[in-house]
């Protein structure tokens, strides 16, 4: 079969396509799929797989059950060189990504790392060794196990020397206060998936001055501030909030404490229904929220027997005052069949029925 490119060139088989194309197409494969299947072909295909430039991602997955451990570490170790990305599903798969110390210094492209189903202590052993590399910019964690101690873990990551982006997922929480590290970190973007408390988030965001995006799922507020924050977030443009745990009196410290350059707002709540007030929102973004552009609150409750209005369901009307409506900040209600109340105030071009999920 010929393949017919723009040009009047015809194609008449794979060996005359350009090495840049083999590149794209080898940017959506595993490094070992590729090495696996090419590698072996001929003398061209040799050359690009193993002594050309060729950048590496590995997804060490379920797929690689008929790989040895050893054999594929085996591969990871004479490749460290040309990884930028390294994804592992599982705690089965961990060690080939767990070489000996002195290798780690040596994945010096490495960018981007993803752990999932990995164990406290597995996690660990790997992360103090990842301060020897240069160019770690992202790091996702997914902890496998419940009721852990962050100390250690938020410690070493906030020493990463210049990644940018982290996400950590996992049960259960509690910090030192405050966290045995000097230094502050480089991370821009922080994702925590799971249930945190606001002084742990002051804890973590004295560490981080130039954050810009926030994601946190399942903010609560337990007791009183601990101790007052300094904190110097200058740089905080994007947050959002999935699952507020906080009534809307403990939201406002955040707003007066962290949002004074905001942007975006996302917040997902379904606890206090105090945040359907509409003059009390704008009263706090004309004061504490200046910059903010786009707002987008979804509030839900069950309705378990009959729906009842409460206090502030009567004053929604001040949702379309010109304040918003200058904004361009719509409300949407709605009745779902799963018998919950929706109450949505977002911009027009992002009324979406699964906007924020």
């Amino acid at each position: 079969m010929s393949l017919y490119l723009y040009s009047s060139r015809v194609i008449t088989c794979i060996e005359h396509l350009s090495n840049e194309i083999f590149y794209e197409i080898f940017d959506y494969l595993d490094g070992y799929d590729i090495f696996y299947a090419f590698s072996k072909l001929n003398i061209r295909f040799n050359h690009l797989v193993n002594h050309s430039s060729l950048l590496i991602k590995i997804s060490r997955s379920t797929s690689f059950n008929h790989i040895s451990n050893t054999h594929y570490q085996q591969f990871v170790i004479d490749n460290r060189h040309r990884i930028i990305s390294f994804y592992i599903y599982n705690e089965l798969y961990m060690s080939s990504f767990n070489p000996p110390p002195m290798y780690y210094a040596s994945f010096n492209r490495l960018e981007s790392l993803v752990l999932e189903k990995i164990h406290y202590n597995s996690l660990l052993s790997i992360l103090r060794n990842l301060i020897s590399l240069p160019r770690l910019l992202s790091l996702k964690i997914d902890l496998n196990g419940r009721f852990i101690n962050f100390t250690e873990v938020y410690s070493l990551i906030l020493s990463l020397p210049v990644l940018k982006y982290n996400k950590l997922s996992g049960w259960g929480m509690s910090l030192i206060l405050p966290l045995p590290c000097n230094n502050t970190s480089s991370i821009e973007h922080l994702a925590i998936d799971y249930t945190c408390d606001v002084n742990d988030l002051f804890t973590i965001l004295s560490y981080t001055p130039r954050l810009s995006h926030l994601t946190c799922n399942g903010l609560e507020f337990t007791g009183p501030i601990i101790r007052e924050p300094s904190l110097n977030i200058f740089n905080l443009r994007h947050v959002f909030l999935n699952d507020c745990r906080l009534r809307f009196d403990q939201f406002e410290i955040l707003i007066k404490k962290l949002f004074s350059q905001l942007q975006i707002l996302r917040i997902v709540i379904s606890l206090d229904s105090s945040y359907l007030d509409a003059d009390r929102w704008e009263r706090l973004i004309l004061k504490y929220m200046p910059h903010l552009q786009i707002l987008n609150i979804k509030y839900y409750e069950r309705v378990l027997n009959q729906f009842t209005l409460g206090p502030y369901y009567s004053r929604l009307n001040r949702f379309i005052s010109s304040f918003w409506i200058q904004r361009k900040w719509f409300l949407e209600l709605k009745i779902c069949t799963n018998l919950s109340f929706i109450c949505s105030i977002q911009p027009l071009k992002y009324f979406d029925e699964n906007f924020l999920v």
